[in-house]
């Protein structure tokens, strides 16, 4: 399980985050804000940054699969 690679986007930009799901694991992504969902393997991120100093969001990503549970995180500035 991957949260997906750290990078720098555009304002109002969308970048998808992880990756592909895998059958029978249950994903949640921690803080919610700005994804288009926070239980979906591969959610949206978008921000508009309406400010001149670039902004930090780092997201946690924590899977369950057959008991296990697999986290990883990745950080996005817009």
């Amino acid at each position: 399980m991957n949260a997906g690679q750290n990078d720098t986007i555009c304002s109002g930009q969308n970048k998808i985050l992880g990756g592909s799901g895998q059958n029978g694991t249950t994903y949640l992504w921690t803080p919610g804000n700005n994804l288009s969902s926070n239980s979906v393997a591969n959610p949206t991120f978008n921000f508009v940054n309406f400010g001149a100093t670039p902004q930090s969001f780092t997201y946690i990503l924590r899977g369950t699969r057959q008991g296990c549970i697999i986290r990883d995180t990745v950080v996005i500035t817009v």
